[in-house]
């Protein structure tokens, strides 16, 4: 069985958003917003526990189904 070790795991993702974190009001990563509930989450965590200054982005596709223009919208 594998077996996942989550605080090393961790250290390395903690060391890699240092190289990336900044000083200043500018953003230090970029976080894919689909407008669900997770993106806003990750956005959060980015921020309030590794101190990150993420910028939240999305991007309307190419062609809307009548329930993706709903959920957009809203």
């Amino acid at each position: 069985m594998n077996h996942i070790n989550w605080g090393m795991r961790e250290e390395e993702l903690i060391k890699l958003l240092d190289k990336h974190r900044k000083n200043d009001d500018s953003y230090g990563c970029l976080v894919p917003g689909s407008g669900v509930k997770e993106s806003a989450y990750y956005a959060h965590v980015l921020k309030y526990k590794y101190n990150m200054n993420p910028l939240t982005v999305t991007w309307p596709p190419i062609l809307y189904t009548d329930y993706g223009l709903k959920n957009w919208r809203n």
